[in-house]
């Protein structure tokens, strides 16, 4: 796998992240918390969900950046796919509880209980996880 392809690969997963767990995050606030009775209309909506999704794309560049090293790494040392992808699932899952823990700054007890931070928290994991597991993991051999 060359740089390229690596990098190709956590762009997608960062991508895929961002976008989709946007979606499956404020498909879950609109409907299952206080956080409907605040959206007026489909425009507010989407205002929102922009607003939100361009702020979680600009803080989680350094994220992915760490990633990015990480799994480069693990793609060199010639390791299987399915271990990469194990290890890659557990490094986004610490890199991601730490970037929640610090962004808003709410401890460790958002994980326990039902506000929005924990909502955001397991849709962005989920989504990350699968996209993680899901896109190949391209391997190019330098001779």
């Amino acid at each position: 796998m060359t740089v390229n392809e690596t990098l190709k690969y956590v762009l997608k997963v960062w991508a895929t992240t961002i976008i989709f767990g946007s979606i499956l995050t404020f498909s879950i606030l609109t409907t299952l918390t206080t956080f409907a009775s605040e959206i007026k209309n489909l425009i507010d909506l989407a205002r929102i969900s922009f607003t939100v999704t361009f702020i979680a794309t600009l803080l989680t560049i350094p994220v992915t950046l760490i990633f990015y090293i990480l799994a480069d790494t693990l793609v060199r040392k010639k390791l299987t796919n399915t271990f990469i992808k194990g290890v890659l699932v557990f490094i986004a899952a610490v890199l991601i509880f730490i970037f929640f823990v610090f962004v808003f700054e709410q401890g460790t007890d958002f994980l326990w209980t039902y506000s929005s931070t924990a909502i955001f928290f397991y849709c962005y994991f989920s989504v990350l996880t699968v996209s993680i597991i899901v896109y190949k993991l391209n391997r190019v051999s330098k001779v």
